[in-house]
Formats: structure tokens, C-alpha cells, sequence
């Protein structure tokens, strides 16, 4: 797990380190990585019935003109009514975008652009 960010210096707090990434097939690999080592995170926003707000699927995307290069994007897609902001980072990396999508709303946002199709990443979501 990556250190904490140092947003929460600033006093915003972020949930637990979420992670997932795409495989040479295609698959999309998903899993959290719950062990804290005694930080104490906020929880992710959830529904009425504890479910996760959030979904983020990986997918990568061959540009244009170059189809040797890939534009590697997150899908964050919202079900619930409040707006949700990210951090995602390449998974292990201090390499980090900030997004935030509004309520009951999908979005689309490029993490990065590179020759590889499979790529991982990992998120926190910002909890006021």
C-alpha cells in the first residue's frame, strides 16, 4: 500500500486505498487492499444499504492515428445523489490525478497515454 497522501495534511481526510487494473486478456482485475497498518482511514461513501457510491473500471482505448498507443482511462460511474471526488494513481506510484464526478452521473477520465494496453491503478476517495 502507498503512503498516505499528503492531502490529509490539509485536512482532507481519504478512505482506504482501493486498487484494480486490466489483464493481457482483457479482464478487468479489481480488488481492495482493506490492511491499513494502523492509519486510520474514513470510510467510502455508501448507499442506503452500505453499498459503494463509486464503481471505477479500467479500460484502455487505442488512439486514432496511432493504434499502438493506448489512452488508459477510468470509467468512475456515481450512484448516489452526492458528487464524489478521487485521487487515482498508477497502482504503487506517486503519479496521482484528482476527479470527481457528480451525482447519479458516469464519467470517463484518462489517467494516462501509453504503448501498453494493460495497465493497474489504485484510488481514494476524498470523505469531508
Amino acid at each position: 500500500m502507498t503512503a498516505p497522501s499528503t492531502a490529509q495534511s490539509f485536512g482532507q481526510r481519504l478512505s482506504v486505498e482501493i486498487s484494480g487494473g486490466t489483464t493481457q486478456t482483457g479482464e478487468t482485475l479489481k480488488s481492495s487492499t482493506p490492511q491499513i497498518g494502523g492509519v486510520i482511514y474514513a470510510p467510502l461513501h455508501t448507499d442506503p444499504v452500505g453499498k459503494p457510491c463509486l464503481s471505477v473500471a479500467p479500460f484502455a482505448q487505442p488512439q486514432t492515428l496511432n493504434k499502438s498507443i493506448f489512452d488508459q482511462s477510468l470509467m468512475l460511474d456515481n450512484h448516489c445523489g452526492k458528487q464524489i471526488r478521487i485521487r487515482a494513481c498508477y497502482y504503487n506510484t506517486s503519479n496521482c490525478l484528482d476527479f470527481e464526478v457528480g451525482g447519479y452521473q458516469r464519467k470517463r477520465q484518462i489517467l494516462g497515454i501509453f504503448p501498453s494496453k494493460d495497465f493497474r491503478f489504485s484510488y481514494r476517495e476524498y470523505v469531508n
